[in-house]
């Protein structure tokens, strides 16, 4: 149902459906219309592609209202009139010019399933959004981000996050306890590695990490069952299988990395200082001997596996290995 509304000499055509849908958009309004307050059953209400840039305090009477799109307006903040809106569960307010979250506002709406503030200016996000905890799908795709607060562990229905194209260093490991997280979405960034244990996502299928400045993968990274992952543009490194010679030959330990890796990725610790624990594909190699220079091979294939800390450990001095498979 269409009808029309008389403000201050503006005619606006106002779509309505049961009577519990308003549609504003494209309505050419710099504020929210005081009639607007007179539907307090009213459950969506649409204003974006206007020029909003404040909501008014007759707003909170919408107590009933579960979807509100304010995108492409003119707020500069998140309005702390939401707080009253509990019973929201979609909030678009996406290209507005918003750089600051109210811990006050996005505390109380603890209903929320959908929340997008793409294409804002936010740098901060309050720890207060941990308390979303019905939040399923969070995108905040080209803003000013700085750090993820570690509450975000604290969603735990969290199924998809977008953080792409902002300034983010690390994720904080608390992610990880976002157990139904399906879609990770954080390029063009500035992360410099994921943090490790981030197999106990166990649902994650699309992880795209292009664009920042990654060089190596957790250890147990290709336990995940993704079926997307885009990691162009980053500072990998990667390595060409070398062909195996046709007898034993003494190959350093950055040649060794080359002949044994079956996985594009290795620690990058291991071909610049010998310390932690070789990866898990050098358990392929059946027989490895140490030698210092000017000494005879010792032959260290007694201590139980390569992966064992306890090898590795004795590796202190420059040295080279003789392999055999």
């Amino acid at each position: 149902m269409a009808y029309s509304v008389v403000v201050r000499g503006t005619v606006y055509r106002a779509m309505c459906g049961n009577g519990n849908s308003l549609n504003l958009n494209s309505s050419g309004l710099k504020s929210v219309p005081e009639f607007v307050s007179r539907f307090p059953n009213l459950s969506v209400l649409l204003l974006c592609y206007n020029s909003i840039s404040d909501l008014p305090t007759h707003f909170q009477s919408l107590c009933h209202l579960t979807e509100l799109n304010l995108g492409n307006n003119a707020l500069k903040e998140f309005p702390v009139v939401l707080s009253h809106l509990g019973s929201l569960r979609k909030l678009y307010l996406y290209r507005n010019k918003i750089d600051v979250v109210s811990p006050d506002a996005i505390g109380h709406l603890r209903n929320l399933v959908v929340l997008n503030l793409n294409h804002n200016n936010i740098q901060r996000l309050p720890p207060e959004i941990g308390r979303l905890r019905n939040l399923q799908h969070f995108t905040m795709l080209d803003n000013k981000l700085e750090e993820l607060p570690d509450e975000v562990g604290c969603l735990k229905k969290l199924c998809t996050i977008n953080l792409t194209f902002n300034n983010l260093s690390r994720l904080p490991q608390q992610l990880y306890s976002c157990k139904n997280l399906i879609q990770l979405y954080v390029a063009r960034n500035r992360l410099t590695k994921l943090p490790e244990g981030i197999t106990a996502l166990v649902k994650l299928r699309v992880l795209d990490v292009a664009g920042n400045m990654l060089s190596i993968f957790p250890i147990e990274f290709h336990l995940l069952h993704l079926t997307e992952l885009y990691c162009e543009e980053n500072w990998l490194i990667k390595f060409i299988p070398v062909p195996l010679p046709p007898q034993p030959a003494l190959l350093s330990l950055k040649v060794k990395l080359f002949l044994t890796a079956e996985r594009p990725v290795v620690q990058q610790q291991l071909l610049y200082r010998v310390q932690g624990p070789l990866p898990h594909f050098m358990g392929g190699v059946c027989a490895i001997y140490q030698s210092e220079e000017g000494h005879e091979h010792e032959e260290l294939s007694h201590y139980s596996s390569p992966v064992c800390p306890v090898f590795i450990q004795m590796l202190q001095r420059t040295r080279t290995l003789l392999l055999c498979r």
